[in-house]
């Protein structure tokens, strides 16, 4: 049994297997790009809000490539085109559902869901807030966030690997990975009119993720067990513009521009992402 110390000496290339088909379904780890935190927030405790909407999420494949460097993108690789990736899974999309509750004024505490589970803390320190705030409204807030997430595989698979000998074909995998992390940022608004609120600001986030995978590769008709350690490190610092409309007391839609810098390991991506959320407020 062999062992990889680290996830960059690790790297599996797909070709077509004697099947004529290459399947592999990679360890990857998702990152969100979703923000919209209003700076205003309600002076009553026991508000409420409760978003939904549809947005994408960006994944990081964990099998490096001949370079040795983690893959940003797809976690399903073309069996018909076994040196590039697909699409179908670079920016998934996915549902987003976000609960808000005042626990005190200008104190709000959050749970969304979308790539990840999310737990946050907003707390607006200047201006007013949301049920008295008028045109020409400045506002200010800090919010910090955790993140959290877990994924798994455990099924067949068929390719070649190039470590530690192009000879082995994979036959089955395992996996499973934990990635954590925290987010911080900033928030500033200007209620344009008593309907219309424009805020934005800037935000980092860093993650962990411990993982191991599981190979079971054939060679000359005997199976062996391949272990490797999935551990790495990631980051996302952005900064996103929105515009938010109120119909009525009870009704909001929100519209955000995202930029971000990933990174995952050695892995860059700079992304840019329009989001929409609806929802309501009592």
């Amino acid at each position: 049994m062999k062992k990889a110390n680290r996830l960059r000496f690790f790297y599996l290339i797909p070709v077509l297997a004697v099947t004529g088909c290459s399947i592999n379904n990679p360890p990857y780890t998702s990152m969100s790009l979703v923000r919209m935190e209003s700076p205003e927030l309600s002076a009553k405790p026991l508000s409420v809000q409760l978003h939904t909407g549809y947005a994408e999420e960006r994944q990081f494949t964990l099998t490096a490539d001949a370079e040795q460097q983690v893959n940003y993108g797809c976690s399903i690789y073309s069996s018909s085109n076994p040196d590039s990736i697909t699409s179908n899974r670079c920016k998934k999309r996915d549902a987003i559902y976000r609960a808000g509750l005042a626990v005190a004024p200008g104190l709000e505490l959050g749970y969304t869901r979308h790539a990840n589970h999310r737990v946050s803390a907003k707390y607006q320190f200047a201006g007013q807030h949301r049920e008295t705030a008028s045109t020409g409204n400045w506002s200010q807030a800090l919010v910090v966030g955790y993140q959290w997430q877990q994924e798994d595989f455990d099924g067949a698979v068929n390719f070649w690997t190039d470590f530690p000998d192009r000879n082995q074909r994979a036959t089955r995998s395992e996996w499973q990975q934990k990635t954590t992390g925290y987010d911080i940022g900033y928030v500033v608004g200007y209620r344009i009119n008593p309907s219309l609120l424009i805020y934005g600001g800037p935000y980092i986030y860093k993650g962990d993720l411990k993982g191991e995978q599981m190979l079971t590769v054939q060679q000359n008709s005997e199976n062996s067990q391949l272990n490797f350690d999935l551990n790495s490190a990631g980051r996302q610092t952005g900064a996103n513009i929105a515009l938010q409309f109120n119909f009525g007391q009870y009704f909001l839609l929100q519209s955000e521009l995202v930029y971000s810098q990933l990174r995952w390991e050695d892995a860059r991506k700079n992304a840019t992402q329009l989001n929409l959320m609806f929802g309501v407020q009592f």
